[in-house]
């Protein structure tokens, strides 16, 4: 005889979807209100939003099995009714299901009554708990409830949280303009300081995350602090940050972002012209207009969703997009004169500070003196570091590595070596091998030969004795390596297997003539390319000396002091002055100057390419110029990042960082830091001194 229809959902969770259909069919026939899953991920999405149920549970589910939902759910303090349906009838098995804290455990094939009648026994004691549910207003604030504990996130889902958890969230609503220490996470969870361990605070946390974002769909949008703790962020972003970066707003990962209206203006006042500024003004704006078109202003209000990006165990990220929607509330008291764009992003952020009390609220800027004001008005503000190839400059590779004394005694025992075409190799394996690169060069203080990665495959590498170009013998176009790096980089720019080359080095390190040297070596020595292309930034060091008239040769001449100081240098002394304006037509025929500014499009096949002053590009420059390179062309790029003459970039933003760090382990690119000047003496102490 049916029961009468209770208050509450009867959950199934079985993977077979026979046996599913058949239970939740006669469960209905009886009167039962049912909801199936097959999956334990489909079930806890349901139940975030139906905390009255009772779980009817499989075992040996696929993904997470039974026994483990059963764990999760009573070690979140979830009062719901679980009832074991299985078909392992093992006393062991039962009394493992029993003890987890499973209400019942009935063995295949089950008596419908039976489990009709424990459901409804277990409802009864489900519907006599009181009710947690309150609906709150779409405001886009996360919220904390207590007895019992629960995380409400904007969405209206109710997270329920375990006594460590909540202990742990509880803590950091607590501080909301700052980030929550270590310890005093520690502290709420009743550790004493010699028991606290950071791993066991990144393990909640990390489950909570994968929590919330399962049931919600949200991102929990916590960060953490690199030695100070976690917070619970928002990020105002100014407008320079946009200009910059026009991808800026998918960049935050899982936390939200807000746009004041101020910033919409000034998007709209820089949008006009051909600078690089107003390019990525008009990119962003483009942006804005794919994320808003079709949405309500409701949904504005609550939010737009950013689209998702793997995050590093291949979640979802991104967190959501607020803008302006309500007018600045200010008190008098706030020392903000006038009504300068930057006081109006500050007053929003004070805003936001006083609507979001348990959210700190912080100001991205690339403006410092905006940053300065926030500070002074208790706002946090930080710079955009997302651009930033490295976060200090001093842990950019450098292509050379020096070999530890033990060197061939720890990495010797499986040695191989052979001859090819000239050339010695050695195949030796270590745990030394893990920490090097492709084509990276290696020495050690007590041995004459220097060498260069040329395969990694795991703890095993293949070396190569490098071409000792020091010698008078090997000079490239009448030059020698003065040291071992310039050694190095010869290496690397006659070698035809390699593509690119990056080289970095004080004034006077011989990066420009090292570069032409082997240049004119493979253009007319060797036909391995058919001309020598060079470019740079035209970035004047002082006042610029305007409009200059000519070609694009022509303008571009006075911008290429170095090359002609250079050439005057491997320009053959002997053969008087007829043999010498010969060579000098000749070499002008094999190397062409060309601008920057008409470089897009452009394809250049079996040429050499050099980049100088190469500091100067930002990183999408530094895409342009390397996409030009076509079939049979190499691309060389100089710089020195301590001599960066562009206002808006630093040596952790600037192009040839950039690539840098991005081409070290390609095998067919390759990088070296000259250390030593060899210019002159005065050169070389006016260089450390001034």
């Amino acid at each position: 005889m049916p029961l009468t229809p209770p208050a509450y959902t009867v959950a199934i969770v079985e993977d077979e979807a026979i046996l599913r259909q058949e239970l939740a069919f006669q469960l209905e026939c009886l009167g039962f209100t049912v909801a199936s899953f097959a999956s334990a991920t489909e079930f806890y999405r349901y139940l975030a939003v139906h905390p009255k149920t009772v779980v009817v549970l499989d075992i040996g589910l696929a993904g997470e099995d039974g026994l483990s939902v059963c764990q999760y759910l009573r070690a979140s303090d979830l009062n719901i009714g679980i009832v074991f349906v299985t078909a392992r009838g093992l006393r062991s098995d039962r009394l493992a299901g029993l003890d987890l804290g499973a209400d019942a455990y009935l063995i295949k094939p089950i008596d419908i009554e039976e489990l009709a009648l424990t459901l409804k026994r277990l409802g009864q004691r489900l519907l006599a708990a009181p009710n947690p549910e309150t609906r709150y207003p779409d405001d886009g604030r996360w919220r904390l409830e207590d007895n019992p504990a629960f995380l409400i996130t904007p969405n209206q889902t109710r997270i329920r949280l375990s006594a460590n958890e909540y202990q742990l969230m509880k803590a950091l609503f607590q501080q909301p303009n700052a980030p929550c220490p270590h310890i005093e996470l520690a502290l709420a969870l009743h550790l004493q300081p010699e028991d606290y361990h950071k791993h066991r605070i990144e393990v909640i946390f990390s489950r909570l995350r994968e929590r919330v974002l399962r049931l919600s769909g949200l991102p929990l949008p916590l960060q953490a602090e690199r030695n100070l703790g976690y917070r619970f962020l928002l990020f105002v972003l100014d407008t320079n940050v946009l200009m910059h970066d026009p991808s800026a707003v998918f960049r935050f990962q899982e936390h939200d972002i807000y746009l004041p209206m101020m910033v919409l203006e000034e998007l709209d006042h820089a949008k006009k012209g051909v600078s690089e500024v107003a390019r990525n003004v008009r990119q962003a704006s483009r942006f804005l207009d794919d994320l808003v078109a079709g949405a309500s202003q409701e949904e504005i209000e609550q939010g737009l969703p950013l689209p998702s990006v793997p995050g590093p165990q291949g979640q979802p990220t991104s967190g959501r997009l607020y803008f302006q929607t309500r007018p600045t509330r200010l008190t008098p008291s706030i020392p903000l004169p006038g009504n300068a764009p930057d006081n109006d992003i500050l007053g929003m952020a004070l805003t936001l500070r006083q609507d979001h009390p348990l959210r700190p609220i912080t100001l991205v800027s690339k403006d410092i003196n905006l940053r300065i004001k926030a500070a002074i008005l208790g706002i946090h503000a930080e710079d955009y570091y997302n651009d930033q190839a490295l976060d200090d400059v001093n842990l950019l590779y450098g292509g050379i590595r020096e070999l530890p004394a033990d060197f061939w005694e720890t990495h010797g025992k499986e040695l191989a070596s052979w001859q090819e075409s000239g050339r010695t190799f050695y195949r030796v394996r270590g745990p030394e091998i893990a920490q090097w690169h492709p084509n990276q060069g290696l020495f050690a203080v007590d041995d004459q030969a220097d060498f260069i990665v040329r395969q990694l495959q795991g703890a095993e590498a293949v070396i190569e004795v490098l071409r000792d170009y020091t010698a008078p013998n090997h000079a490239v176009w009448g030059i020698t390596a003065r040291n071992r790096e310039q050694n190095f980089a010869l290496n690397l720019l006659l070698d035809p297997e390699i593509d690119f080359v990056s080289l970095l080095g004080a004034a006077g390190t011989g990066k420009t003539l090292i570069t032409l040297a082997a240049g004119l070596a493979q253009v007319l020595d060797v036909p391995r390319y058919r001309e020598i292309i060079m470019t740079r930034v035209t970035v004047p060091v002082g006042e610029d000396i305007g409009f200059l008239p000519g070609t694009e040769e022509e303008k571009m001449t006075p911008w290429m002091g170095a090359l002609m100081d250079n050439l005057e240098v491997l320009v053959p002394k002997e053969g008087g002055e007829w043999g010498r304006a010969a060579t000098a037509d000749l070499l002008s025929n094999r190397i062409k100057i060309r601008s920057l500014n008409f470089m897009r499009g452009r394809t250049f096949q079996s040429k050499y390419l050099i980049l100088d002053e190469a500091q100067n590009l930002t990183p999408k420059q530094m895409k342009t110029l390397i996409t030009r390179a076509g079939p049979g062309t190499k691309v060389i790029c100089l710089g020195n990042i301590a001599q960066i003459d562009t206002p808006y970039l630093s040596e952790t933003t600037s192009g040839l960082t950039y690539v840098v760090d991005r081409f070290k382990d390609w095998p067919h690119g390759g990088h070296v830091t000259l250390r030593r000047g060899e210019r002159s003496r005065l050169a070389e102490f006016a260089s450390e001194q001034l």
